[in-house]
């Protein structure tokens, strides 16, 4: 969506399901980080209805550089972070086990996140299938990595294609030089490590093949996403029925 002060803002709707439905457009939206809009783009983001805004960064992400949202949409603005401080610090070490193969050290924290953060994937669902809360929008600060879990998660729910999901993903990656520029703070951490600005590049791409890999390993431990959703992440049958419900258009 044409915001220039945005980053990675899109609408995931237009998705076509298995069962021949079409995800609403104007429902739900993912973006990185809104700390940085400008008054126009405040009032742009006013226009799109939201009644929601979730925000999955962590509290210290918040702190630096809150959201820059107009008051409208505070009352809606709601902060459910994805990671704790402690992910960070074993992500650094993971990298450092993988060093040279940072894209694998991802792919492996986009599976640990899955399996011991479930409880705040489903929180989110549960929140995004609440009619009265719609429009919304959900961001971290790249909207590449917390925020592309939990949309793959809920496209997944939706009944869309494993390959249309991971399509969505991949779409960050025509935001890669906003994402760089937001993520700098994070890339100068990492590179105290001994890390070069080459090894480091693929934290800034959405590789597919760490969202086919995290599915892979859903699948792998639960059986499908529903299972999953279900079971540790404690979303209701009632409210997957509310998600379709309200997401999807039917064929």
């Amino acid at each position: 969506m044409p915001l220039p002060t945005a980053v990675n803002l899109r609408d995931i709707g237009g998705y076509r399901t298995a069962a021949g439905h079409t995800v609403r457009s104007g429902r739900i939206y993912r973006a990185g980080s809104l700390a940085e809009l400008s008054r126009d783009d405040q009032q742009a983001l006013a226009d799109l209805g939201l009644k929601q805004v979730i925000d999955l960064r962590t509290p210290k992400e918040l702190e630096q550089k809150p959201d820059r949202i107009p008051a409208a949409l505070q009352p809606g603005w709601a902060h459910v972070p994805v990671y704790v401080e402690s992910n960070s610090s074993e992500f650094i070490k993971r990298m450092v086990l993988h060093r040279g193969r940072v894209d694998r050290a991802l792919a492996e924290g986009y599976c640990e996140l899955i399996d011991r953060r479930a409880p705040v994937f489903g929180d989110i669902l549960t929140r995004l299938s609440r009619a009265e809360e719609l429009p919304a929008l959900i961001h971290c600060t790249a909207g590449k990595d917390r925020t592309g879990i939990a949309i793959a998660l809920l496209l997944l729910a939706l009944g869309v294609s494993e390959a249309d999901a991971v399509a969505d993903y991949s779409l960050t990656n025509h935001h890669a030089g906003e994402i760089r520029r937001t993520s700098d703070h994070d890339m100068r951490r990492i590179k105290r490590f001994g890390f070069s600005e080459a090894a480091i590049q693929p934290l800034v791409v959405a590789d597919p093949e760490n969202m086919r890999l995290m599915i892979a390993h859903l699948y792998e431990q639960h059986g499908d996403v529903e299972r999953y959703l279900t079971g540790p992440a404690r979303v209701t049958p009632e409210t997957l029925e509310r998600l379709r419900a309200e997401l999807l258009i039917p064929g």
